[in-house]
């Protein structure tokens, strides 16, 4: 009789037990519910408020009606401008966004078509300037020096923006002679030291042997050759971000 009534006091306790976690857990899915709905309820009114914002710029390029070159003439013969701006190039494309950015109106003339020149002949890429580095601490020249930042900086700007049209680009150093391995090696460390959290991805420069020069780059001079230097810059289509600028 002693061992049935323990029985039953721990069949009791455990089905109190049981009802007390039944019990919070009802009350965790009832706060996450109550939760996921706030946020479902704010979201729904975020997008709510902001759809005037959508409909009033809509996306570019869809049903978007461009005017032909005549339209645009007679616009330019009518209407006065804060700017006129001469050449659809790069320069010409950064002038007149920074322009319209800043509120003001512009029109832009071109002769040919937008980057039909040098614009669209660049080595396209997108670097700091290792070699201006070198000169910055040859000569003690800081100007190089915040050249080269500046460029790491836009560098950067570029990757993390237009990543459609940017990617990395490896560059590789011959060398052929051994005390320019550690020479090269310590610049380019050095350049993506002062990358830093402006790298955005770039992997690092890194030595590689003789061999793996040769199997990437078969028409290289075997005969002497110590080995490469490969480090990262960025590449862009200068053409195509010409015409995003436009």
């Amino acid at each position: 009789t002693q061992s049935t009534w323990g029985g039953t006091v721990l069949c009791l306790h455990l089905l109190r037990e049981f009802d007390n976690m039944s019990r919070r857990l009802l009350q965790i899915a009832a706060s996450a519910g109550a939760a996921g709905s706030a946020a479902l309820f704010a979201f729904k009114m975020y997008r709510d408020s902001n759809a005037e914002d959508v409909d009033r710029f809509p996306e570019v390029g869809k049903n978007t009606v461009y005017p032909d070159r005549e339209e645009q003439i007679e616009k330019m013969k009518t209407e006065t401008f804060d700017f006129l701006v001469i050449g659809g190039g790069a320069t010409g494309a950064g002038v007149a966004l920074d322009v319209a950015s800043r509120g003001l109106s512009c029109a832009l003339v071109e002769a040919a078509d937008f980057s039909a020149g040098t614009s669209s002949r660049s080595t396209k890429l997108i670097h700091g300037g290792v070699r201006y580095l070198e000169t910055a601490f040859k000569k003690l020249d800081y100007g190089q020096y915040e050249l080269v930042d500046e460029a790491l900086h836009e560098r950067s700007h570029m990757m993390r923006s237009a990543p459609f049209m940017a990617h990395a680009l490896p560059l590789m150093i011959p060398i052929y002679t051994w005390w320019e391995i550690p020479y090269m090696y310590a610049g380019v460390k050095l350049y993506d030291f002062i990358a830093g959290n402006k790298a955005h991805g770039l992997p690092p420069a890194h030595y590689v042997q003789k061999d793996v020069a040769l199997q990437q780059f078969p028409m290289l001079k075997a005969e002497g050759l110590k080995g490469a230097i490969v480090y990262y810059d960025g590449q862009m289509n200068d053409s195509r971000m010409n015409l995003h600028l436009i």
